[in-house]
């Protein structure tokens, strides 16, 4: 295995961006493994084909690497071990990663020198709002791994992560796995060969998907059902079906508890005071009819129509009633 480095100490925001463009990254590889519950083989391979519209950070991605700084700090003061940056992407091939920390080794006094690694072990950082309860999740497994099968001396991943919710910092510990990392790699390189260099559209997973590819529809254009298509829409009705039924019958209960309740913000359980639900108030929120006020202000119509801007309508999907081709004839 042929590894290369390159440093991204004086890269640009933009400049790292464009070159993870270039690869699949450990964030990447859940998504294309069909595990990430934020991303699908269709966001990366729009994002990694140069078609995905332009992304701003958001606050949530700012505070996340704000954070991480704040994560390997305490991942030291818990363990008593030093982590060092490691300022340098790492590529086989296609595959690519930059790792949060390196953990120096007990007894040294650096876990990398001239872009060699030198420890066993590497830092993920995280934060996250809900507790995991089964451990590290999958798409958090599949990302180190990744990492691991980059750097042959690495045995082990460090996930430390910062839970929100109830204010607390755990580590867990991932091994690594080297049948894991070699199913990985075949799928994950095989991926980029197709879809990446072959510029072949991957199959949509969802929704999400279509309206990425499709955003809008061809006036007037239909097509005939397949005999597969017509029963993944057969099935659609069943679920969706099933679901209003379930949302009716949630409601229902709800409306019995929030009776019960009336003006009272907190249930409590009536033998241990423990609460089970709250009902409270939410800040008022306040809103301002622009248009009304431009017109109160003595604004024309030509005025309004100038700072009028028009939304694209999003692709809306409704199913027809089954027997609908029936009573239309």
């Amino acid at each position: 295995m042929t590894n290369t480095e390159t440093s991204t100490a004086d890269m640009t925001r933009a400049d790292w961006l464009a070159a993870r463009r270039t690869g699949i990254g450990g964030s990447d590889a859940a998504a294309v493994l069909g595990i990430s519950p934020w991303a699908t083989p269709v966001t990366v391979w729009l994002d990694k084909t140069g078609r995905a519209a332009p992304r701003e950070e958001t606050e949530a991605m700012r505070i996340g690497t704000e954070l991480e700084a704040f994560v390997a700090r305490r991942y030291s003061q818990e363990t008593g071990r030093t982590v060092q940056r490691y300022n340098r992407m790492v590529r086989d091939g296609c595959l690519l990663g930059n790792f949060d920390r390196l953990v120096v080794p007990d007894g040294a006094k650096v876990a990398s020198h001239m872009g060699e690694i030198r420890t066993d072990t590497v830092l993920e950082c995280k934060t996250s709002s809900r507790e995991w309860e089964d451990g590290v999740p999958l798409h958090y497994q599949v990302q180190v791994q990744h990492y691991m099968g980059l750097a042959p001396c690495l045995a082990h991943a460090d996930v430390a992560c910062l839970f929100l919710g109830r204010k607390h910092f755990e580590t867990f510990r991932v091994e690594r796995d080297e049948a894991v990392i070699r199913t990985m790699r075949e799928r994950l390189t095989a991926w980029w060969a197709e879809y990446v260099e072959g510029d072949r559209m991957p199959p949509p997973t969802n929704e999400a998907d279509c309206r990425l590819l499709w955003a809008r529809s061809n006036p007037g254009k239909s097509v005939a059902a397949t005999a597969e298509v017509a029963a993944r829409l057969e099935a659609y009705r069943t679920f969706r079906d099933e679901a209003r039924r379930a949302k009716e019958e949630a409601d229902a209960a709800m409306g019995d508890v929030c009776a019960f309740l009336g003006d009272a913000e907190v249930l409590t359980d009536a033998a241990t005071g423990r609460p089970l639900a709250t009902w409270k108030s939410a800040k008022d929120a306040r809103t301002v009819d622009w248009e009304a006020l431009a017109r109160a202000l003595g604004a024309t119509e030509a005025q309004v129509a100038e700072y009028t801007t028009t939304r694209p309508g999003s692709r809306r999907f409704l199913a027809k009633p089954a027997d609908a081709a029936a009573k239309k004839k």
